[in-house]
């Protein structure tokens, strides 16, 4: 360790040498004054987080693909006489700041001395890491299933946020069994909420920080929203609200709980009234209804009474309006949709729901192998039922972790087998275009833009290559190499090279099945892009029985004797 003289005065640092040589009287910093210390400290503007079970610290400098290179810059804004730091043996003073170009090949250290009047001296040497992601600290005294006391601080080369008076708990259901928690996290001034925006998403009081324990790659769930909101149709109620949203955004963080690192997070938004614009409760008249499926549901099958009295019936959870926040829920008009669903007559049902948004997520689900999403994990709504335009059931999907080749254990789901999607709300619409795959021209429409076999594997790419230039793959590898959960759910081992190769090769194996499942329907498209004598195979005729020459733009048709859906 060296202590360079230049820059300050000869005695403080003659003295200070003299006490790191009388190793005798040298202890152990503690970690309360290490963090207290360490407060004064910044990198790229922002404190470290530490984590004072491995001992080591994490500082973040921004949002940069690449990690080698990166410049970073140490400065000290304490008036701590009697307490020095060095970096890598640097000394690092007030107003003076250290800056260094990260070597990935290299590592750093920073340590702390303080001394005391009865010459003796506490010292703490920490190994320091560095991560593109932004870092969010939590403290509380407990963390359980409900809503507690916390310290939430949020750092980032663009946002620094902290509140010391936030919520959190634990969240999710099956997952809790897995030793890597999520959390859900409400930030509020004491007494109020505080809505605010974070990392560059809405604003808003009420958070997600997802684990994705039991998703190898811990991007699935990411992943499948981005896709979704880039290739679904716009939700009904756009035309009134053109904000509405069926998708979430979300944030890659690195996240430490009480000193302890927990490893990538994904702080996201949430899916409910705000984000789909339903019309608010008012003036004692209900208008917006949202509905979340918790449990596997069957439309159409009503196992229990719809009780006003319960804000959970038949596997649904009443999301809005919420009765456990004291205000009034109504159940018919859901209990209404079940009973025009279980009498068959479905000939009216594009009058009943938002059906190429419903169409669109049963594709997602065939796409992706979404089985956990089939009878469960979806949000239904209506946007306002005290209007005819606004009463049509629409969805957005949920928790889509267990797809793209894994189920909810993290298992294998082989690429090339048959969906078998008996939620009645398929089938019904199956029924109403007289073709098991009614979605096949609509999947023809993305194959060579959004389900491109490239496209869907750049999409993890980025994430993946994003975790690991940052650092962020190896410490949870680390963190979470040795798993956990019990007898029936365990957490996979990690490894996200090999990962990556898996999900590529189940993306193509996917695609090459449903090209050959669709068949009758994939080639549609491009009959039309082929010569004059390609495009007189094809035969469409409307409703009327009258031939079309061209490709329509919207509507159902008939295609060669099968009924199809053009949405272009």
């Amino acid at each position: 360790m060296r202590f360079p003289l230049r820059g300050r005065s000869v005695l403080p640092c003659l003295l200070l040498l003299c006490l790191y040589i009388t190793s005798a009287h040298t202890q152990t910093l503690p970690w309360n004054r290490t963090l207290k210390a360490l407060e004064s400290v910044k990198v790229n503007g922002n404190q470290m987080l530490c984590d004072t079970t491995e001992s080591w610290a994490l500082a973040t400098i921004g949002p940069m693909q690449k990690m080698k290179g990166a410049q970073v810059e140490f400065t000290f804004d304490g008036f701590m006489l009697s307490t020095f730091f060095t970096i890598n043996g640097d000394s690092l003073k007030r107003g003076t700041p250290i800056r260094i170009q990260i070597d990935s090949d290299k590592e750093y250290h920073l340590q702390i001395i303080e001394t005391t009047s009865n010459m003796g001296m506490s010292s703490r040497s920490i190994p320091l890491h560095f991560t593109t992601l932004p870092l969010v600290s939590l403290n509380a005294q407990t963390v359980s299933r409900n809503y507690g006391s916390a310290a939430f601080r949020l750092m980032s080369k663009e946002q620094t946020v902290s509140v010391p008076t936030a919520k959190v708990k634990w969240r999710g259901a099956t997952s809790l069994r897995l030793p890597k928690k999520s959390f859900g996290l409400k930030l509020t001034d004491g007494t109020e909420k505080m809505d605010l925006p974070l990392l560059g998403m809405r604003s808003d009081n009420s958070w997600i920080l997802d684990a994705a324990a039991i998703d190898r790659s811990r991007m699935r769930n990411r992943v499948s929203f981005e896709l979704w909101e880039d290739f679904s149709a716009r939700p009904y109620q756009s035309e009134m609200e053109p904000m509405a949203k069926t998708s979430i955004q979300g944030r890659y963080v690195e996240l430490f709980l009480n000193n302890r690192y927990e490893g990538l997070y994904c702080l996201s938004e949430k899916i409910d009234r705000k984000q789909l614009k339903l019309k608010k409760f008012k003036n004692e008249t209900l208008r917006g209804l949202l509905f979340k499926a918790t449990y596997h549901i069957d439309f159409g099958n009503v196992k229990e009474a719809f009780n006003n009295e319960k804000n959970v019936c038949n596997g649904w959870t009443f999301s809005y309006p919420d009765l456990e926040d004291g205000e009034p829920i109504d159940w018919e008009p859901f209990a209404e949709f079940y009973r025009y669903i279980s009498s068959g007559e479905t000939e009216n049902l594009m009058e009943q729901i938002d059906e190429p948004v419903w169409s669109d997520f049963f594709l997602l689900i065939d796409l992706m192998m979404g089985l956990d999403n089939i009878n469960k994990n979806l949000f239904a709504y209506f946007y306002d039922i005290t209007s005819d335009k606004g009463r049509k059931l629409g969805v957005a999907p949920w928790d889509m972790d267990e797809s793209w080749g894994r189920d909810w254990k993290g298992l294998v789901l082989e690429p090339c087998v048959k969906v078998s999607n008996h939620n009645k709300l398929h089938i019904a619409l199956q029924s109403l275009y007289n073709n098991s795959y009614y979605y096949a021209q609509r999947y023809a429409e993305m194959r060579n833009s959004h389900f491109c076999a490239d496209s869907l594997k750049e999409r993890f790419h980025r994430y993946f290559d994003l975790f690991a230039e940052s650092g962020a793959a190896q410490r949870e590898t680390e963190r979470w190499s040795e798993g956990g959960g019990d007898d029936a759910l365990q957490m996979p081992q990690l490894d996200f090279d090999d990962e990556r190769s898996y999900i590529d090769e189940w993306i193509d194996k996917r695609l090459e099945f449903l090209d050959r499942l669709f068949n009758i329907n994939t080639d549609i498209t491009q009959h039309y892009n082929d010569d004059r004598s390609t495009r007189n195979e094809t035969r469409i005729y409307d409703l009327s029985g009258r031939i079309h020459s061209t490709m329509p733009s919207k509507g159902i048709y008939i295609v060669n004797g099968k009924k199809v859906r053009f949405r272009r």
